[in-house]
């Protein structure tokens, strides 16, 4: 049998600290909601909130910030690494 030659896996959260929340573009069928609760993150749970917002079932609540947690809590902020690339054993 061939041996496993990647591996893969998702980041709880950004390189700030700060949970992963979105689409990596607007064609993507894939959100992600991730992050670590380890330190209490209360945003965590405001971003769970906001998950009908994030697949469409509702707009983002200009009076309770949610667009400026959304964009800062964006996986869009970071530009995607490696994007395309295979991992091959050495």
């Amino acid at each position: 049998s061939k041996p496993y030659v990647g591996r893969y896996g998702v980041y709880s959260e950004t390189p700030d600290s700060l949970p992963i929340f979105g689409s990596a573009s607007d064609a993507s069928s894939v959100v992600y909601v991730c992050g670590c609760n380890a330190w209490g993150q209360a945003i965590l749970s405001c971003l769970g909130h906001m998950v009908p917002a994030l697949i469409g079932l509702r707009t983002l609540d200009s009076a309770a910030n949610e667009p400026q947690i959304a964009e800062l809590c964006s996986i869009r902020r970071f530009p995607v690494s490696c994007a395309g690339r295979t991992h091959e054993a050495s």
